[in-house]
């Protein structure tokens, strides 16, 4: 039989409820605007029942938990989302600097300016003796050279930027691990007393989100309520309230790795095993785009220079050379030319280089030639040995070896000439040339044409008797066949069409990926509001269970107030 207590009682508890669900509900209210919260709610439940005649009576409410509302499977939804869209988003910003690299102003790209190249070679062809045609063709050159300079330092600087980006990432994984770590230990203790750690599993949340939108990471979460997190290839970033650190080192020039290390100290390279995510963007832009088009750039300039020197290094100025200097160093002239690690090593011929010797008279006459034969085993110093041997140099010409470049000099009233030359060893060392370097880094017009453009040869040497003719331009148009001539090593493409090739290719690659970027940005929204729909605060329903509340808690007075008065009732009737 119910008590006028176990009335008051009853009233107790449910003010208590009533109260604690206010407290739930201001807390929602206050937190509408949080990011990463998820809504609570107060779990209530009837108290045991007591037994009675003629049935049991129920003895109120009691409040359970305070729990969140959280959908397990759209979070896991949510962060695979959101690793594919940190990796699009991320490639897509660095696609956007990599076409402000390319693009350029109609006179100023490096496709105006291989016309202007070939054009001022053509207008040499049409008066092979002018000074000031040689002049503008240097002019020319040097500001193709100084544009193929630019790109490759602003590609440099763009892959330099994507490593320390890189870096950055990394530091903020280890930073949200230990955030992780530490909020797995609150959260131990919070489940080991007996709570539900509502808020804190929030942080931690909202923590393998940002996690997740950093690279590719398995997680569960363990019965203690810790959570475990994998990261890429399996190795462990977070194990209750372990963690494990990454590191970024630089494994060759200019490219950096993500490292892993394990509890011996053993390194675990990672950076293959990253497949979402900003991380997976930044290495993807550098490794597939940003590295790909520097060896792009390397290998039009490679070509250009060394297409053009073997071209230009048998050509005759006006009149014979009394000292030329090669601008490639050797460092060891007794190794052998062909195994050296030098540029375009590879491509040098077992073959011939002829020399002619000229006499002082105008025009000048030959007096005779100097054949030098190269093959896998001939070192600088054998060049040397046969030139000052020649039985027809007789002290004509002298060949040394000055700080390991050669240098020609001839005697007084003498001069000299680069004939034919099967082996291309000129162009290798550098003598006679109109280029200097081996890729987009250093590439250059040769000192001795930049000091004096009129060195520069316009004739080719009759092979047969030494012969020239300062007003041929046989050389030139060697030259100019290069313009519209396709090189397998680029890939079938001339020179500006392997530039226009890969000026195209960037845009089309760009806008492919701002496309799916925009794609993703959609998705992982969309998936956003489903959240927001599951777990977010909305403000009208939190007045409405206010009210409830409210309401409720009112109710419960009234009944403790009417218990109070049947009891001072009964009191006054035992008076």
């Amino acid at each position: 039989m119910a008590s006028i207590n176990t009335i008051l009682d009853i009233g107790r508890w449910s003010l208590h409820a009533q109260q604690m669900g206010v407290s739930v509900t201001a807390h929602n209210i206050a937190n509408v605007n949080t990011p990463g919260y998820s809504r609570q709610i107060l779990i209530l439940e009837p108290a045991k029942p007591q037994d009675s005649s003629p049935g049991q009576l129920g003895r109120g409410v009691r409040p359970v938990s305070i729990e969140r509302v959280y959908d397990h499977f759209l979070a896991t939804q949510l962060r695979r989302e959101l690793g594919t869209q940190g990796n699009l988003s991320t490639q897509a910003s660095y696609f956007r600097q990599l076409e402000a690299i390319y693009s350029g102003l109609s006179d100023s790209d490096l496709g105006a300016q291989f016309q202007n190249f070939w054009s001022a070679w053509e207008e040499l062809s049409l008066h092979p003796e002018g000074s000031a045609q040689k002049v503008a063709l240097k002019e020319t050159a040097l500001e193709l050279t100084s544009r193929l300079n630019g790109l490759h330092s602003k590609l440099v600087s763009l892959r330099d930027q994507l490593n320390r980006s890189l870096a950055i990432s990394v530091q903020r994984v280890n930073e949200l691990t230990s955030q992780i770590a530490e909020l797995n230990l609150q959260i131990a203790r919070s489940k080991g007393s007996g709570q539900n750690p509502n808020d804190l599993k929030d942080m931690r949340d909202k923590a393998l989100d940002e996690l997740a939108g950093l690279l590719n990471i398995d997680f569960w979460e363990a019965d203690d309520g810790t959570m475990w997190v994998m990261g890429p290839g399996g190795m462990a970033l977070v194990m209750g309230t372990n963690r494990w650190e990454l590191e970024v080192k630089e494994t060759s020039p200019g490219i950096q790795d993500v490292l892993w290390t394990d509890s011996h100290g053993n390194e675990v390279m990672m950076t293959d095993h990253i497949s979402s995510g900003s991380m997976a963007g930044i290495l993807g832009m550098r490794d597939r785009v940003v590295l790909r088009e520097m060896d792009r750039l390397d290998s039009l300039a490679r070509e250009l220079i060394w297409e053009v020197n073997t071209r230009v290094s048998r050509g005759a100025p006006l009149s014979p050379f009394s000292s030329l200097q090669a601008e490639v160093q050797i460092e060891d002239p007794n190794a052998p030319l062909f195994s050296s690690n030098l540029p375009y090593a590879e491509r040098l011929k077992e073959g011939t280089l002829t020399i002619w010797l000229y006499d002082s008279s105008s025009p000048p006459n030959p007096v005779g030639k100097i054949e030098v034969e190269v093959d896998s085993s001939t070192t600088l110093g054998d060049i040397v040995g046969q030139i000052n041997a020649s039985p027809e140099n007789g002290g004509k010409l002298v060949a040394e070896i000055s700080q390991g470049f050669l240098r020609l000099e001839s005697a007084n009233g003498y001069g000299f000439l680069i004939g034919e030359d099967t082996s291309s060893v000129c162009a290798f060392l550098g003598l006679n040339v109109f280029f200097r370097g081996s890729s987009a880094t250093d590439i250059s017009v040769s000192q001795h044409i930049q000091g004096d453009p009129s060195k520069l040869g316009a004739a080719w040497v009759d092979p047969l008797d030494g012969t020239f003719s300062p007003g041929d331009n046989r050389v030139v148009l060697d030259v100019l066949d290069l313009r519209d001539s396709p090189l397998a090593a680029l890939q079938g493409h001339t020179f500006e069409g392997m530039w226009a090739s890969a000026v195209a290719g960037v845009g089309v690659e760009a806008a492919a990926s701002y496309r799916t970027s925009d794609y993703q940005d959609a998705v992982v929204a969309q998936l956003e509001e489903q959240r927001a729909s599951v777990s977010g605060v909305n403000l009208d329903e939190e007045m409405v269970k206010l009210l409830e509340y409210q309401w409720a808690y009112q109710a419960a007075a009234r009944l403790i107030q009417t218990s109070r008065e049947m009891l001072q009732t009964v009191m006054s009737i035992l008076e």
